[in-house]
């Protein structure tokens, strides 16, 4: 076998079905169908034998998604430095409906979703959102940034602030574009 196995059950012994050994170890559900990375390559299944097969290679773990589509990233070793480099990819489950994120929103694999767009803080020194194209793609803050969550349909972060320490930030999408991130001292 190549790994870990996949099964799917209804819960009970008789509906306890084998699917294959394709070195699963964790997936996520998305449409109806389970999307598992095994090496960096992206499988999916519909829960039959029959019905699981790559998605696209080098598309690595998925990070985030909402309704029409998900991100995921994929960490590429380098032979020189800086040793490495993050890839990010948007997917609808297709393998012609996964094309790659704009390769500025740079390294690191903190990544949150809301309304159709990513908002992640890679090397923790900027605060990107991106819709999953270069035209999409744009930095919100510099700054110190960490940890960016989503809460209430507002992205929620640290920034060091004005000297004080880190702080807690906050900005809400609106409809014409980003409201001003408000600082709130924590």
């Amino acid at each position: 076998t190549t790994g870990a196995e996949l099964w799917k059950s209804d819960g009970t012994a008789a509906g306890t079905v084998f699917i294959g050994a394709y070195g699963f170890n964790n997936g996520f559900v998305f449409n109806n169908n389970l999307y598992f990375p095994v090496a960096g390559t992206l499988w999916k299944t519909d829960g039959t034998t029959g019905g699981t097969a790559i998605v696209k290679d080098s598309v690595g773990l998925v990070i985030g998604a909402n309704n029409g589509y998900f991100y995921t990233s994929y960490m590429k070793s380098l032979p020189v430095a800086p040793y490495y480099t993050m890839y990010y990819w948007k997917s609808d489950g297709t393998t012609a409906g996964t094309v790659r994120v704009s390769d500025s929103v740079g390294m690191g694999a903190s990544f949150q979703v809301l309304n159709n767009k990513m908002y992640g803080a890679p090397m923790g020194n900027t605060l990107w959102e991106t819709d999953g194209t270069d035209a999409g793609t744009k930095r919100i803050i510099d700054g110190i940034i960490n940890y960016p969550t989503v809460v209430n349909n507002t992205v929620l972060f640290s920034n060091w602030g004005t000297g004080s320490g880190y702080e807690l930030w906050s900005f809400a999408p609106t409809v014409t574009g980003i409201a001003e991130p408000k600082a709130a001292n924590t």
